[in-house]
């Protein structure tokens, strides 16, 4: 962490295989089924999963404007790694770019997810972002995972 920007990082392991766990990151179904924070809904979720493609996904919180959070793929890896921008279009009001880094480690039968968020100014409400990966992950946990 530098004094200009801060990144957040945390992670969390999961029962199930590598392999599922990144398809719940990037099949739409699935996300439809985890993304956002507790008692939200979210309804859209497109995703062209190559590098320079893009992704767009729309949640409707129990209070509150819907959120729509957008941004390009820099790098897919499966299923080991993502990197893409992420950018509130609504919701939120903070048009700054910033980055995530996920990564999908494989732990024996289970896998760590590793989240980097980062390209905060320095007074950004990073925690904010904390609270909310926390919250879907939480919600990630709790599905059936399959092959």
């Amino acid at each position: 962490m530098t004094q200009q920007t801060r990144e957040l990082q945390l992670s969390r392991t999961l029962d199930a295989p590598r392999e599922q766990v990144f398809r719940a990151w990037t099949d739409p179904e699935k996300i439809k089924q985890w993304w956002g924070p507790i008692g939200s809904a979210t309804p859209t979720a497109e995703i062209d999963l190559r590098p320079g493609g893009s992704y767009r996904v729309v949640m409707e919180p129990l209070e509150g404007p819907t959120l729509v959070v957008s941004g390009v793929y820099r790098e897919v890896t499966p299923p080991s790694r993502l990197v893409y921008t992420w950018r509130w279009e609504n919701g939120v009001p903070d048009s700054l770019e910033t980055v995530v880094t996920v990564e999908f480690d494989e732990r024996g039968a289970q896998t760590e997810i590793r989240i980097t968020h980062g390209g905060f100014p320095a007074d950004d409400a990073a925690p904010l972002y904390q609270a909310g990966w926390e919250e879907a992950l939480a919600r990630l946990a709790t599905l059936q995972f399959k092959p």
